[in-house]
């Protein structure tokens, strides 16, 4: 899936670059890593807030309606148990690791699943086996399912506190750096 950057911009981004090279050549590595674990904890309720998301999305099919299959793929639980945080040089990365959902489709399954991505994210296609009359085969049909907006509705509705805890963990570095 499309990894997930809440980033600054501006004059607090730049600050914040700066404070990291002063706190590096002060020494206060220790400052850096728990600054960037400050802001790491922040986003952990948003991660879990996707994971609810994502086993609240509907999924709903070209034939009308929603699909009510005999047997469950668990497709949103993987999902959910796939989404997942971890901390970056400039901050954190949230995302949902595709091989860990279902190898078999790559990268394409969790992005078909938020339908939010739009251009070719939107629709998926697969095979499905329609019952044909008594005493023949199946007939193969193809049948199109949309997902709904789930991974990115959910971080930007965070925006703010990512914010405020980038400027909080900020503000507390420099507090013990300085103090």
């Amino acid at each position: 899936m499309a990894r997930a950057r809440v980033t600054g911009r501006g004059r607090s981004s730049q600050a914040l670059q700066e404070l990291r090279r002063r706190m590096k050549a002060a020494g206060r590595v220790d400052l850096a890593s728990k600054m960037r674990r400050q802001i790491k904890q922040a986003g952990d309720p948003v991660v879990a807030e996707i994971r609810g998301a994502v086993m609240q999305v509907q999924v709903t099919s070209s034939r009308g309606g929603q699909g009510h299959p005999k047997r469950s793929t668990n497709l949103r639980a993987r999902v959910a148990a796939a989404t997942g945080i971890s901390q970056t040089q400039k901050g954190i990365r949230i995302r949902v690791s595709a091989n860990r959902v279902d190898p078999q489709y790559g990268v394409t399954l969790p992005r078909y699943l938020d339908a939010s991505l739009g251009g070719r994210w939107v629709r998926w296609r697969h095979p499905i086996f329609w019952p044909g009359p008594i005493g023949t085969a199946p007939a193969r049909r193809v049948t199109q399912q949309k997902g709904s907006p789930y991974f990115f509705d959910t971080i930007n509705r965070h925006k703010e506190d990512f914010s405020r805890a980038v400027d909080q963990a900020a503000q507390d570095a420099l507090r013990e750096m300085l103090g």
